[in-house]
């Protein structure tokens, strides 16, 4: 496996990683509302969407 190819699948899996947090925290939020738990959601979400975001980005550039 390439650096690139590890460098893709580290990716991949810090998103799905992340979508799990985000979920972790939103169903922890519906159980008991703390504004922490929100924040959890909304903060892994936001960052997962920018990790998606680069991962494109990068894909884009090493196969230019």
């Amino acid at each position: 496996m390439s650096l690139k190819d590890f460098h893709i699948v580290f990716i991949l899996s810090s998103i799905l990683l992340l979508f799990g947090f985000s979920y972790w925290g939103w169903q922890n939020f519906t159980h008991h509302p703390i504004a922490a738990y929100l924040w959890t959601a909304i903060l892994s979400g936001i960052s997962a969407s920018a990790l998606i975001a680069y991962e494109i980005l990068f894909i884009k550039k090493v196969n230019a």
